[in-house]
């Protein structure tokens, strides 16, 4: 049986209950908490479950709420608890989009939907304590934690407890103020996801060319401000692979028009040309066969034989590491990419191709945005970010100094990717239908 907590004396008394705990399964009684819509919050309850029993705390009222917070942060959130949870993100961006709560954690928060999507699992979320726990132990005795707690702590912590609940709250103004939802972890491939879980939402990745016209920044002073990492896939292939030709191409200053001068030995005098390489180039290395080339580009069988096979012998290491993996994928059902990550392929073993490069290219992409994130410390926010791209509102005044600020930590090192070197293109605008490109300085 759940006790519910509907005043202070409750409250405190829970707290009582639970001070000798050192584990607590904590989530909520719904799927997704949705702060933009006031009419679903009677309903919302955070649940608290551990070995002496469950408690259910209402979350419709701010003043439970903050009081929850305060004492939280000298009780179960304190430094020698585990909290267990499943979607803490939501839980957090709610308490911020709602009450403007921001909880302090010196407790070890362990959110089993990210860590199982480690090890490519998707399930629902536990019933309950114990159910938490024997599926928390499977992952914990697999072997592979050790290596993947590094960016478990380095990089989905600070999105999960921090970065993306900015994110989600900043919002972007239409008609209304419209919200991002996203989901840590939630694509195959390791990307963010991103669907319109919110009431007023809207999804960045889709955003049409009427939104376009209609979306502003939250100000009226403000500009929207984009920057991209250029050829990012092709680069983190190289750096997997070690190929030296793919790095002679990294190195020059267009990656597709020179791949394209290599593998039809003319020059790339126009941006169609450039265009068609990206059409075919990646799309070879991730299992595109010499049919679907013809089909695609509208190209005579014979010359999409050409090009495949001048792509295999000129990138011949690359293409063999990344052919591993799908070979791997067909014998033993599953392959891990750099950081450990696991995904299944009880068919379509060509995915893995795509996997082993997209997956450490997300943890790059999210790493730079957790660093982006703290470094603008107020210059600046993050409106949302779609992969590799990251869309920021800034003043006209202090446009200068975010770019420099943002510039800096994007082309900064990585921690996690030594010795791999990228190129940003930027962009501005009050529209985002017309933003226009920004010539920024060359790394120094």
């Amino acid at each position: 049986m759940s006790k519910t907590i509907s005043n202070y004396m409750q409250l405190m008394e829970m707290f009582s209950d639970l001070e000798s705990e050192s584990t607590l399964y904590i989530s909520y009684n719904d799927d997704i908490l949705d702060f933009t819509d006031k009419s679903k919050q009677d309903a919302y309850r955070l649940v608290i479950s551990s070995k002496k029993g469950i408690y259910e705390i209402p979350m419709s009222n701010a003043w439970m709420m903050n009081l929850f917070n305060r004492a939280a942060s000298k009780t179960i959130f304190s430094s020698n608890k585990k909290i267990l949870t499943w979607n803490w993100k939501n839980f957090v961006s709610f308490c911020f989009g709602r009450f403007k709560i921001k909880f302090e954690f010196f407790c070890s928060i362990i959110d089993l939907k990210i860590i199982e999507s480690f090890f490519g699992l998707r399930q629902k979320k536990p019933e309950n304590f114990s159910e938490c726990l024997r599926r928390l132990k499977f992952v914990l005795d697999s072997g592979k934690w050790p290596q993947l707690q590094s960016i478990y702590k380095s990089v989905y912590l600070p999105l999960m407890l921090d970065v993306i609940p900015a994110l989600e709250c900043v919002g972007i103004l239409n008609q209304d103020r419209l919200h991002a939802y996203y989901e840590i972890n939630g694509q195959e491939n390791g990307r963010l996801l991103c669907f319109n879980a919110y009431t007023k939402g809207y999804v960045p990745h889709v955003i049409t060319p009427d939104q376009k016209l209609e979306f502003k920044p939250l100000d009226f002073d403000q500009v929207f401000l984009y920057f991209d990492f250029k050829s990012m896939e092709v680069k983190v292939l190289q750096w997997l692979s070690k190929d030296p030709e793919l790095q002679k191409v990294c190195e020059s200053s267009d990656v597709y028009s020179s791949v394209y001068e290599l593998i039809t030995k003319t020059s790339c005098d126009s941006e169609d040309k450039r265009n068609l390489c990206k059409r075919f180039f990646l799309p070879i290395f991730y299992g595109m066969g010499v049919n679907a080339i013809s089909e695609n580009l509208g190209l005579p069988i014979k010359a999409a034989e050409s090009i495949v096979e001048r792509v295999k012998s000129t990138f011949s290491v690359a293409y063999s590491w990344i052919e591993s993996f799908q070979n791997k994928a067909k014998e033993e059902h599953a392959v891990y990419d750099i950081f450990g990550k696991k995904r299944i392929f009880l068919e379509k073993e060509y995915k893995a191709r795509n996997f082993v490069v997209q997956s450490p290219a997300a943890i790059f992409c999210l790493e730079k945005l957790i660093q982006l994130y703290k470094s603008l410390n107020g210059k600046a926010k993050i409106a949302y970010n779609v992969h590799d791209g990251y869309m920021l509102y800034s003043t006209r005044d202090n446009l200068k100094d975010v770019i420099l600020e943002s510039q800096s930590v994007l082309l900064s090192k990585s921690h996690l990717f030594p010795d791999m070197n990228l190129n940003i293109s930027c962009y501005a605008g009050r529209k985002l239908s017309e933003l226009k490109k920004i010539n920024i300085n060359k790394r120094e």
